[in-house]
């Protein structure tokens, strides 16, 4: 998924991306109707992570031409790492955030802005990421 831009911010949301599986049908949820494990969704934390990442996206998307939107599953290493450098390198933020960046030292679900780490492990709600953004760009 991308909203594209040729300049400006980039953002790649960390998170695993998720297909039918399980039997699931087309217009049922990820775990599918009876997919249960211990009592608990097979997929569950994989599904609030989309859930949570859906207004993100929007948002991002909503901020106008300026702005890159990028999903990027963590287990596709091939695909995430090279995405990292240009940003990286493009942005030159300091030492630190960069490594930091580029030796994926975060925990998906993760949003990286202009090379650097905004939010891991959790993605924060939409009005902590406008706040965020009222405060650090431009």
């Amino acid at each position: 998924m991308r909203a594209v831009s040729d300049s400006g911010h980039q953002v790649v949301l960390v998170l695993e991306r998720a297909e039918q599986l399980t039997g699931s049908g087309c217009c049922g949820k990820l775990e599918g109707d009876n997919a249960f494990q211990g009592g608990r969704p097979v997929f569950e934390a994989a599904r609030r992570d989309q859930e949570a990442a859906g207004p993100l996206f929007q948002l991002f998307a909503e901020l106008g031409p300026g702005w890159t939107v990028e999903i990027v599953d963590p287990r596709n290493l091939l695909a995430l790492w090279p995405r990292l450098w240009r940003h990286v390198r493009r942005y030159r933020p300091p030492l630190l955030p960069a490594l930091r960046t580029l030796l994926l030292a975060f925990s998906p679900p993760a949003i990286l802005l202009d090379g650097r780490v905004m939010a891991s492990r959790d993605l924060p709600s939409r009005e902590w990421v406008e706040a965020y953004l009222s405060r650090t760009v431009h």
